[in-house]
């Protein structure tokens, strides 16, 4: 013992000095960190970081760059109090996530201790049905997901049985039976617990899951809800997202000329077309007859999806509020919610985000913003897309290391969710096919957002960035006409959303694949005199609006060379039957 101890102090020395090793290096100046502070000392001090002149003198004279951009100027003028105090809302996030990780982490450990103890499984579940449920099972560490909630049912059922018996009165969570005991939702709630896509559910998985559920909710409801519930509020969220898009789309045609440029780089390069394979992947509702036959009996679960809708939404926004909806990485997505599981949570979450994008749009429409700004919403939706991308490739990883059908399942998983996002990007990015309509609202839960407001929050409150100056009305104009004018807008049509480029694949190419710059067209750069008539009901659009493309030059090459090849397959055949065969003599 006293060696080991001795081993880990001798480790933790060497530790010690290697790190103040490195702090001496970075304490150490380079010449060229001497010379730049030398002549900022000479300018002034910290007024020479105010001049845009001065510093980017110094950036052409020791770094041979031409010109600073205004975010590397503004990072200059922050102090480092300044600095340290807009990031630590940002670094707490992610401690808190940290710091659950971590807790997740030595609870597991906990549990291969004691199955090392040759404890019963039943003993690491928390909630007290569950394990009974599992303990009456005699399952080990995991079950198959339809044998769980098969005993759920079970169990439930004979303990509400019991409660009639004894009390005289019905149990208020008998509806929930009515649920469970329909196997067209079990998938649902093994979609909802098993998190790697297994199909099997382990005593971690069962504990992550009723840990999430609200402290007031029994775990049949939490059940019963993501049987029949969590689809329902999906689809609300999906038909406020396309509301968004089309919001956006409208908005962006109408800002300043000033604000042109960086709005056009946001809505062509932030993964908005990417976002919208999300929301359009979601499939419609096919057992929305079921709940309108027992409408009187899912009144309960009407009031629980409400209940959660509202919980999780506050929830989502709180944790927003507090990195300013910037979200600097993939990471701080996952921290913002708390899980991985994205497929559960995202649709909320891309509401918010794009409900705070358009309001930024709404003000670019009367005021010069910062390009910063832009840069931020970009990279926020960037890092989302790279978040999303990286739980797809996770789940079905595992479906294919089990050599299961993931074409089949990423239909079904989630509602559908990853459906259309597999089918562009399962190998390389490609053309993909037409999405359903979207679904019409069954309930009030179910209806679009509320109309917006025509004014704006405070400005203090959606940009995060001081605004540049803004044009006098004598001059504001002079970049859009060259003449003093005021700014030209671009008429809003009716909004209509995102219209997407619907090339296939050709089945006649070898490599099976088309190149497509975006999956969606907004309808940003045309002005109304080049629109196509607006049409008060989008679906009465022509088909030559909503759906062709102008051919670009490499589908045209790929077009000819298909065509090319099997030119040249028929003048083989065609030499091969005109050759003469030759005969034995």
């Amino acid at each position: 013992m006293t060696a080991t101890v001795n081993n880990v102090s001798s480790k933790l020395d060497a530790v010690t000095a290697t790190l103040n090793r490195a702090i001496e290096c970075l304490a150490k100046r380079t010449p060229l960190e001497m010379s730049i502070a030398k002549q900022v000392e000479e300018n002034g001090g910290e007024k020479a970081l105010q001049d845009p002149t001065f510093l980017n003198a110094i950036a052409k004279n020791s770094f041979d760059i031409g010109e600073i951009s205004p975010q590397v100027q503004a990072s200059l003028r922050q102090g480092l109090d300044e600095a340290l105090s807009a990031n630590m809302p940002m670094f707490t996030l992610k401690v808190e996530a940290a710091q659950k990780e971590m807790s997740e982490a030595v609870e597991r450990s906990t549990e291969t201790i004691l199955q090392q103890m040759n404890s019963g499984p039943y003993q690491l579940i928390k909630d007290e049905d569950i394990k009974t449920v599992w303990q009456s099972m005699n399952w080990r560490i995991s079950c198959k997901a339809r044998h769980f909630v098969d005993a759920v049912h079970n169990h439930f059922a004979q303990q509400f049985g019991e409660h009639r018996h004894t009390a005289g009165d019905v149990h208020p969570d008998q509806w929930t039976l009515n649920v469970l005991s329909q196997v067209i939702y079990y998938p649902n709630i093994s979609d909802a617990i098993d998190d790697d896509g297994s199909g099997y559910i382990s005593v971690h998985e069962v504990n992550h899951f009723f840990k999430s559920r609200p402290k007031d909710w029994s775990a049949v409801q939490w059940l019963s809800f993501w049987a029949a519930g969590w689809k329902q509020n999906a689809l609300a969220y999906k038909t406020r997202c396309q509301a968004l898009f089309s919001d956006l789309e409208a908005s962006a045609r109408t800002v300043l000329p000033q604000n042109r440029r960086c709005v056009k780089s946001y809505i062509k390069t932030s993964g908005l077309s990417e976002l919208w394979l999300v929301v359009n992947s979601l499939a419609a509702d096919g057992l929305a007859h079921r709940a309108a036959h027992q409408a009187p009996e899912m009144e309960p679960l009407n009031a629980l999806r409400a209940e959660i809708m509202h919980k999780e939404t506050a929830r989502i926004r709180s944790r927003l509020e507090r990195i300013h909806y910037q979200l600097e990485s993939p990471e701080t997505v996952l921290a913002v919610l708390g899980t991985h599981r994205l497929e559960g949570f995202i649709l909320c979450f891309l509401e918010l985000i794009l409900e705070r994008h358009r309001q930024i749009i709404d003000a670019a429409n009367t005021l010069v913003l910062a390009e910063r700004e832009f840069e931020t919403m970009i990279f926020s939706l960037r890092n989302l897309v790279a978040a999303f991308s990286t739980r797809y490739h996770t789940i079905t990883e595992s479906w294919k290391q089990q050599r299961l059908d993931t074409g089949f399942l990423v239909q079904c998983f989630s509602g559908g969710i990853f459906n259309e996002w597999h089918e562009v990007f399962q190998d390389h990015p490609t053309a993909h096919n037409e999405a359903a309509e979207s679904p019409k609202a069954s309930n009030s839960l179910l209806s679009p957002r509320t109309p917006r407001e025509n004014s704006l929050p405070p400005l203090e409150n959606i940009l995060l960035f001081p605004l540049p100056p803004q044009p006098s009305p004598s001059s504001s104009g002079s970049e859009d006409s060259g003449h003093g004018s005021p700014p030209r807008r671009l008429a809003p049509p009716p909004p209509q959303g995102p219209r997407r480029n619907s090339q296939r694949r050709n089945p006649n190419n070898p490599s099976n694949r088309v190149s497509v710059d975006y999956f969606y067209h907004f309808d940003f750069e045309r002005r109304s005199s080049e629109r196509p008539p607006a049409a008060n009901n989008p679906a009465s659009i022509s088909d030559v609006y909503r759906k062709s493309k102008k051919p670009k030059l490499e589908d045209r090459i790929t077009s000819l060379e298909t065509e090319l090849s099997d030119i040249k397959g028929m003048l083989n055949q065609l030499i091969l039957l005109s050759t003469p065969r030759r005969t034995d003599a």
